[in-house]
């Protein structure tokens, strides 16, 4: 592709972002139109956090943007790059990165282009203190694109974008055919596992909802099934427990190491930072003159502007202001992960400032979990974690199924 595009007198030159984009300034809204649930009328609050795209909550506001660009401020992610593709508004620690007038008519594939571009050059916004993207310096970051006749080729860039896409979406279909992930169908104990956490939140069943896409004769199938199981045992629906995060983990914690002292190798023992990225491990260093800590436990960062909640399956060193949280039963991978979307929505509360939370309150931190005979049902919340998986699973299949029949003949083109 590239040798067909500077045949046909392609090449490529600089250009400031201050020709393409107006950049702009977030501001957080206040408090009381934060929110963790979308409702309608709100929209997506981008901040400088760096997942689930940059969304860190939901507000209500008047005037939105779509299609657009944002970009982190500053903390340790200051410059990752995102393309919002829902309404959103630009709120704190963060900046939008408009298209002028002159480009309103851009493709997102031009955009995502241009953001890996961007990303590229993280290490520039890096200081003494900590990494801070100044917007003066964004605005004049020259960027190579590709250009013909003194005119910047976007479709060079969607035609790369699209190929780039088409042959990722083939590899993820081999990897998922290989590892067995695409077995997404809901089985009859699936159904009742997602009926019965709806039933607890009093909300409609996902199972439902897959149901009702069925044929009229599969539905029928399926409801004379469920007729035949009902009659047989009656399904235990179980209610809320409260518990308090101490009573199901012993917390903790860790003996730090300054990884300005470290020296990362191909082979070695987990280190595990203040970072999302790799599930918080930055390298692999050598054994130290203490043991590790042990692994299927999890990791709480405490300070930061955000803070991460992972489970670390194999033995692991940490950096500075890391808690560590040993289960006091043991429990199957996917019960964790359940218990670890509490865990990280209490760390989150403390976002946005540097200081973190005390041993004392993560230790008193009270959770409602789905609950049998008193006790928390970890069998129920494995299972819960399971069917959603197939949920997420089915959705990317048929999402990659489309794009795949979309974009087969793009990669036999490059080829």
């Amino acid at each position: 592709m590239e040798e067909d595009f500077e045949k046909a007198g392609g090449g490529y030159v600089a250009y400031k972002i201050s020709k393409l984009f107006n950049v702009v300034s977030g501001s957080q809204p206040p408090i009381h139109n934060r929110y963790s649930e979308k409702r309608d009328g709100m929209v997506n609050t981008i901040t400088g956090a760096t997942t689930r795209n940059g969304i860190n909550f939901y507000s209500y506001s008047e005037q939105s943007y779509n299609h657009e660009l944002t970009i982190s401020k500053d903390g340790e992610y200051a410059g990752t790059v995102f393309l919002q593709t829902e309404p959103f508004i630009v709120g704190g620690h963060c900046m939008g990165i408009f298209t002028n007038e002159n480009y309103k008519t851009m493709s997102d594939e031009s955009k995502i282009y241009i953001a890996a571009l961007i990303n590229k050059v993280r290490p520039m916004w890096s200081g003494n203190d900590r990494p801070s993207v100044q917007k003066s310096r964004l605005e004049n970051l020259e960027i190579i694109l590709p250009s013909r006749n003194g005119e910047i080729e976007f479709s060079h860039m969607e035609e790369y974008i699209k190929t780039l896409e088409a042959e990722r979406i083939e590899t993820l279909e081999a990897y998922l055919t290989v590892t067995g992930l695409k077995d997404y169908h809901l089985t009859e104990k699936d159904e009742q596992i997602l009926d019965r956490f709806a039933k607890l939140n009093d909300t409609q069943s996902r199972a439902e909802q897959s149901r009702a896409e069925q044929s009229r004769a599969e539905q029928s199938r399926a409801e004379q099934s469920r007729a035949e199981q009902s009659r047989a045992e009656q399904h235990r629906v179980g209610k809320w427990g409260s518990y308090v995060l101490s009573s199901l983990f012993d917390i903790t914690g860790t003996r730090s190491l300054d990884e300005g002292k470290l020296t990362f190798q191909t082979a070695g023992i987990n280190f595990v930072g203040r970072v999302s990225e790799n599930n918080g491990v930055k390298g692999l260093i050598s054994k130290q003159n203490f043991e590790p800590n042990e692994g299927k436990t999890v990791t709480a960062t405490v300070i930061g502007n955000y803070k991460y909640v992972k489970y670390q399956i194999e033995p692991y060193y940490t950096s500075q202001n890391i808690n560590k949280l040993r289960p006091k039963k043991k429990l199957s991978k996917r019960s964790i992960y359940y218990l670890i979307t509490y865990i990280q929505k209490f760390v989150s509360q403390y976002d946005g400032q540097q200081s973190g939370y005390k041993l004392e309150d993560i230790n008193g931190f009270e959770l409602l979990l789905p609950t049998m005979n008193k006790e928390p049902d970890y069998d129920f919340m494995s299972d819960l974690i399971r069917a959603v998986e197939k949920l997420v699973i089915r959705d990317l299949i048929e999402w990659t199924n489309k794009k795949i029949a979309a974009t087969k003949e793009v990669v036999s083109q490059g080829e």
